[in-house]
């Protein structure tokens, strides 16, 4: 399966691009069209394309918008003997990974898609890996009993749903550790964490430290208060 997409209608220049990218075990492919471009998309994902903004069908900042739109991750690389300053930056604000100006070295632009292929991978891996050990840190906690073994059930169950969940216990009983697998395990584990030590705050001023409060609110506020 290829790893770039070349478009550009000079086919001599694309297939010398494409050798030196087969020179570093890259494998490449050409469409000397944006529509012929777009529909090689639409049938396989390609990690990265080598766009030329003049094609003799389509304006390339155009197939640039419907590339980034159907699929941002993919990676774009705009190469254009016609670049301006404002066109370079319509192509970055866009999503376009880089702007090279012609006349292009094609050992150049390969080093270029080689470390962005290198880096892509990298992050892949890392956002499996994440993705394992998120899937598996409710599972950390150690025990084999059959109420341990239940408790870890439920924490599945309401890591998956919106629900309010109250941890109790015993001092030194896992509380902490099991909220921390429950944020890990849910939707919202991209967010913080946000610990509170309640016994830590006066009752009065529970409410106003949590979820703020308004000037005039009580007496001795003189300002609003985020919570």
């Amino acid at each position: 399966m290829p790893e770039v997409l070349i478009i550009e209608d000079r086919l001599t220049f694309a297939d010398l691009l494409k050798r030196k990218l087969n020179d570093l075990g890259i494998e490449a492919m050409i469409s000397g069209t944006g529509e012929k471009g777009l529909k090689s998309l639409s049938q396989q994902h390609i990690p990265v394309v080598i766009l030329d903004l003049k094609l003799p069908d389509r304006d390339g900042i155009e197939i640039l918008k419907e590339i980034k739109g159907n699929d941002p991750s993919v990676e774009v690389i705009i190469i254009s003997a016609y670049g301006t300053i404002e066109r370079a930056v319509d192509a970055m604000r866009l999503g376009a990974h880089d702007f090279i100006p012609k006349p292009v070295d094609p050992e150049h632009v390969s080093l270029i898609v080689l470390r962005l292929l290198r880096e892509k991978r990298l992050r892949e891996e890392f956002q499996m890996i994440k993705k394992e050990w998120q899937e598996k840190i409710g599972f950390e906690i150690i025990g084999v009993s059959k109420s341990l073994q239940g408790a870890l059930d439920l924490l599945r169950k309401a890591a998956a749903s919106d629900a309010t969940v109250l941890l109790i216990g015993e001092s030194g009983t896992g509380k902490e550790l099991f909220a921390h697998a429950l944020h890990r395990l849910s939707k919202r584990k991209d967010h913080p964490f946000v610990p509170i030590n309640c016994a830590a705050i006066p009752r009065e001023l529970l409410e106003n430290e949590l979820f703020g409060s308004e000037k005039g609110a009580f007496t001795g506020s003189t300002g609003r208060k985020i919570g």
